[in-house]
């Protein structure tokens, strides 16, 4: 078993040491490793070790190493650094680390006598965080972060960068007054302090030019929460609305122009109403007065059957030229008795002169089942 090279603090500091639950390494000023507790041979997964042959820094890769070297200089001048860096275990296996290196000085001393560095095993955190910056950044929705107190932009996704047309880096530290007019900067900063203040959902429509500089309608939920270091922020979730706004104008455009159509076919249908009547009402006063003078049995059939294809053509006008009923849904068959022989009768009676003038013969037969009287919509039938 290793041995602390140094009893700093006395058995209670070195016990504390080799049970710490992070990889805790003890160097001596020239940067070269003395002692590793039993849970940082764990975690670097190192079977056997070798003290005072490792200079810290080189046990590194490549990339990190200049940190590294740079915290360990500056506790060895006694000033305590952090750094978060990868490095694989022993084995290969990849980890990234939270490490902080400060001295340790001896009871009233001013010069480093050794150098501590803890190490954390922060991979799970770096994958979540790496997953969640992956997510944030390719969500094709507008989606940034403020600070409530300045209103600098702390977080901006690829698609902001589209929006706004300025890349990440750019925005970020920015406020509102850098990129909108002084009377918009001013709107979003009222309803940050009410989405940070007042909680829940705030959701606005606005509209501005895109790095096009073409006018575009935007959707914007914004929450306000807290961070653990007491800091307000605000995530807006932009949503670009500028089709659907169209789409709503263009069907309110033909909304009204349908409903100016619709008004000029009710006014066409009351005009036609009234010519079509008009000389329809005509024709039936003509058959009555003409009932009344003389005339042959055949001529009073052919009275007849005129005058009942008038009144029938006028009620089924009635029924086409009545605007308010069809368009409500209210046209409705009528029931009522009538006698099935008799309207067959009338309707074969108005076309056997037309057939008798070609050459033709028009007969017909009712069958006994269709004698009598039926319950039906006797005009709609004729």
């Amino acid at each position: 078993p290793q041995r602390l090279p140094l009893q700093i603090g006395g058995d209670v500091f070195a016990s504390a040491i080799e049970t710490y639950p992070d990889c805790v390494r003890v160097l001596n000023l020239d940067g070269y490793v003395e002692f590793m507790n039993p849970r940082g041979l764990a975690l670097f997964e190192i079977d056997d070790f070798e003290p005072n042959r490792k200079y810290w820094p080189t046990l590194w890769p490549e990339g990190t190493r200049a940190v590294v070297e740079e915290a360990l200089q500056a506790a060895i001048s006694g000033e305590a650094r952090s750094f978060q860096g990868f490095c694989p275990t022993a084995k290969g296996a990849p980890r990234w680390w939270d490490t902080v290196v400060f001295p340790v000085f001896a009871a009233g001393g001013t010069k480093a006598l050794k150098i501590l560095a803890r190490s954390r095993d922060i991979t799970k955190e770096r994958e979540t965080q790496a997953l969640l910056d992956a997510i944030v950044q390719n969500i094709p929705t507008v989606l940034v972060a403020k600070e409530v107190r300045t209103g600098r932009y702390v977080l901006v996704n690829r698609a902001a960068e589209k929006v706004f047309g300025v890349s990440r880096d750019e925005l970020i530290g920015k406020t509102d007054h850098d990129l909108f007019t002084h009377e918009q900067a001013e709107a979003f900063k009222v309803t940050d302090l009410d989405a940070f203040t007042l909680g829940g959902v705030r959701v606005t429509e606005d509209a501005f030019a895109d790095s096009s500089g073409e006018l575009r309608h935007f959707r914007t939920k914004k929450i306000g929460f807290s961070d653990e270091a007491g800091g307000g922020h605000v995530l807006a979730i932009v949503e670009n609305i500028t089709e659907s706004k169209a789409a709503a104008a263009a069907l309110n455009d033909a909304l009204a122009k349908a409903t100016t159509a619709n008004q000029a076919k009710s006014d066409f249908l009351a005009t036609m109403s009234h010519e079509i009547r008009t000389p329809l009402n005509g024709i039936l006063g003509m058959v009555q007065v003409m009932q009344g003078d003389e005339a042959t049995a055949t001529q009073r059939g052919r009275l007849d059957v005129i005058r009942r294809s008038g009144e029938t053509l006028l009620s089924i006008l009635n029924d086409i030229l009545d605007l308010s009923r069809i368009e409500a849904g209210k046209l409705e068959l009528e029931l009522a008795a009538f006698d099935m022989e008799h309207l067959v009768r009338d309707v074969a009676a108005a076309f056997a002169p037309l057939a008798e003038q070609k050459g033709l013969s028009f007969d017909f037969d009712v069958e006994a089942a269709a004698c009598g009287a039926f319950n039906g919509d006797a005009t709609c039938f004729r």
